[in-house]
């Protein structure tokens, strides 16, 4: 047997889980995993990202994620903690605009007074 080393089978196991690898590294990555159980947890948590129909491209997922992609990625989190940074970013500035004009309106109501 050929002696690989874990980073080499780690790189080969996508190809190994989807198919589409050569029938010889097809056995050697068996052989391997048979043998070492670093990569055999690997391979067996690794997950092959989800294909739906809509996906005519691989790019296009990836310009326009949908929600199994983010959960994948772990980015879901991060765009709903920006969505709510966002929104109370807009909430506070709604505040300081009604202020202002508040302030404004009361300045200009104050001059028209005086001047009467």
């Amino acid at each position: 047997m050929m002696n690989i080393t874990c980073d080499t089978i780690i790189d080969l196991v996508s190809l190994y889980k989807d198919g589409t690898a050569s029938k010889s590294t097809m056995e050697l990555v068996n052989d391997h995993l048979r043998e070492c159980p670093e990569c055999r947890y690997y391979y067996r948590h690794y997950r092959i990202r989800p294909e739906t129909p809509e996906q005519k491209a691989p790019f296009v997922s990836e310009l326009n994620p949908n929600e199994a992609d983010l959960k994948y990625f772990g980015l879901s989190q991060m765009i709903n903690r920006k969505r709510r940074n966002d929104h109370i970013a807009t909430s506070f500035g709604s505040i300081a605009l009604i202020v202002l004009t508040a302030a404004v309106c009361l300045t200009i109501s104050k001059k028209i007074n005086d001047r009467l």
